[in-house]
């Protein structure tokens, strides 16, 4: 057994070593850090914004923030106990966020790894999403089972709580041990999935994962670590540590484990040109960030707010569903477009190889061998034709 540990440290230690030795992309680094960022923040605004919503058709008044919905601070009156108090509320409020946060993680893997877009940061940005999609979905279940008497934090765990399905410490326990299971599992299927960003069966691929996984979830969680100084929840920091943990012990390990015994396939190094669109919405992202947690959005409930709010998601889900729609239906063509380009071009090579090639190589390829003496054969063919001419000449 302590050979075994000891045997297992040191690849451990050595693939480490391996990362630490890498040659870093810095374009690569750059580039997949500010995607990264982008996915973390759009599935955590996918997440508030599904809670907005079915808590403002309710009634529920709430402090918007950009890290943060404060429902705490506004909902002091009695009839705000009764709502807060209501199964049904509370189901309808935080089931919302986690099942639509669930369908676009599917929609991603989907997207992924059935059509696997040509564009590399459309391939990187729905990789991290589906990564920072399930962390945000099981992370924010964690820290409101582990922090909701410590932090006040309020999450989709009272869900469980209020179907009387964690109604005891045991099965709470249970059902916080089965999340971290799935999780595990999740970021384990997703390491087999690291050949849709890159090669890996170069020999750069070390190079390749700390410059395009290792570096950017390291660099982006600090990023956004820093600007959210003096506004830091417990819930960002659980799931960005546990993203950390997973990604680097678990994804990481997992592709170097997987791929260690190939040789691999010299190629040379592609600097690629560093995206200046994600960098320039971060920055607008961080201006406006700054103006709306100076006093926050309080967002009360009102007839014409309802009003003015449902006739906006209304006509915003027929834009996104016409967008997908049309997305969908390029991405098809274009495969189609793809196969049968890719169809006739394998027929043009080859009928270009066959005409190209020598007829001794046609032959040989068919099993004929040429016989190079023919003259020899014209020869028997000519006597022949002579014989025939006599014999039928003496006959008359």
């Amino acid at each position: 057994m302590r050979l075994r540990r000891r045997a297992s440290l040191k690849k451990t230690n050595l693939s480490f070593l391996l990362f630490w030795n890498a040659d870093i992309n810095f374009s690569a680094v750059i580039n997949s850090t500010f995607i990264f960022i982008w996915a973390w923040l759009i599935a955590f605004y996918i997440f508030d914004i599904f809670t907005i919503i079915p808590a403002f058709t309710l009634g529920a008044r709430m402090i918007i923030y950009s890290c943060d919905l404060d429902f705490n601070s506004v909902n002091t009156a009695s009839e705000d106990l009764q709502l807060w108090t209501d199964a049904d509320n509370i189901i309808h409020i935080f089931a919302t966020p986690a099942i639509t946060l669930t369908l676009c993680i599917l929609i991603a893997i989907i997207v992924l790894v059935k059509w696997k877009p040509r564009g590399k940061s459309n391939r990187r940005f729905l990789f991290w999403f589906i990564l920072c999609g399930i962390v945000r979905l099981f992370g924010n279940y964690l820290s409101g089972s582990f922090f909701s008497g410590l932090f006040n934090v309020w999450n989709w765990n009272l869900v469980t709580d209020f179907m009387l399905i964690t109604n005891n410490v045991w099965s709470e326990m249970f059902i916080d041990v089965l999340v971290i299971v799935v999780m595990y599992v999740a970021f384990h299927l997703m390491a087999d999935q690291v050949h849709l960003l890159f090669n890996p069966y170069s020999r750069r691929r070390l190079d390749r994962v700390v410059s395009e996984l290792f570096l950017p979830v390291i660099i982006g969680l600090q990023l956004l670590l820093v600007c959210y100084i003096g506004n830091w929840r417990i819930t960002e920091i659980f799931c960005g540590a546990i993203l950390e943990i997973l990604v680097i012990f678990v994804l990481c390990r997992r592709f170097v484990s997987q791929y260690r015994s190939v040789a691999g396939d010299q190629d040379r190094k592609r600097i690629e040109k560093i995206k200046v669109f994600p960098i320039v919405m971060f920055v607008l992202f961080l201006v406006g960030k700054y103006f709306l947690d100076k006093r926050g959005i309080l967002l009360e409930y009102s007839q014409y707010k309802r009003y003015f709010l449902e006739n906006f998601f209304v006509i915003a889900a027929i834009v996104i569903a016409l967008i997908i729609a049309i997305i969908t239906f390029r991405m098809v063509r274009k495969k189609r477009k793809k196969d049968v380009f890719s169809y006739y071009k394998e027929e043009i090579e080859t009928k270009w190889r066959l005409e190209g090639s020598s007829t001794d190589e046609l032959l040989k390829a068919y099993g004929v061998q040429r016989h190079s003496d023919l003259d020899k054969y014209r020869k028997m063919w000519n006597d022949s034709d002579q014989s025939l001419t006599s014999l039928s000449k003496k006959k008359k």
